[in-house]
């Protein structure tokens, strides 16, 4: 499908899990999740959802992969964002979504990091499926969401071209069972 040759252009595993699976380790049938910089996917996924899940996915695993350029980006991340009731909504329900309660203020640095983190993912994958929506999302809660999307995207470019002149054999999912 064209979401796992998209994580496979940045050498990122995408294993098919059952929905069964998914409901043991706490997660919705039809979604997944990334630990360690591989994705587990539903095999029974839309393709449609499927492309949005491992653009959001991507992000996280140069988190998970310690990818340094994302990584200090991630710590600009709270920066750009306009202190407003709306943006105070947005980190609660990130906040619920990673199972934190409390103040968003009331957070660790490594919380607030995850935080981000997820905001990212958020956001981008929005802007892989509908980038004039994301933007005008993501203008209210920020004032510069073009420049927060072209860094981010020229960060995911570096990202997908850091194994480059690795062999098709040598870039994770395009050889994972799950691929068509």
């Amino acid at each position: 499908s064209a979401a796992r040759r998209y994580a496979g252009e940045y050498g990122i595993q995408v294993t098919p899990v059952s929905d069964e699976i998914l409901a043991q380790r706490g997660h919705e049938a039809g979604t997944g999740f990334t630990r360690d910089g591989t994705v587990s996917m539903s095999e029974n996924m839309p393709e449609k959802t499927g492309r949005q899940f491992i653009s959001h996915e991507v992000v996280h695993t140069m988190k998970q992969n310690g990818f340094e350029p994302y990584l200090q980006f991630t710590q600009r991340t709270e920066s750009r964002l306009n202190p407003s009731a709306n943006t105070e909504t947005v980190l609660a329900n990130l906040m619920g979504h990673r199972g934190y309660q409390g103040a968003y203020d009331d957070l660790d640095l490594n919380q607030r990091f995850t935080i981000m983190d997820e905001l990212n993912a958020v956001l981008y994958g929005g802007y892989k499926i509908n980038p004039n929506s994301a933007i005008n999302a993501a203008r209210t809660i920020m004032d510069d969401p073009e420049g927060y999307f072209s860094e981010l995207s020229d960060i995911l470019e570096q990202y997908r071209t850091r194994n480059d002149g690795l062999g098709a054999a040598d870039r994770g999912s395009l050889n994972t069972p799950y691929q068509n």
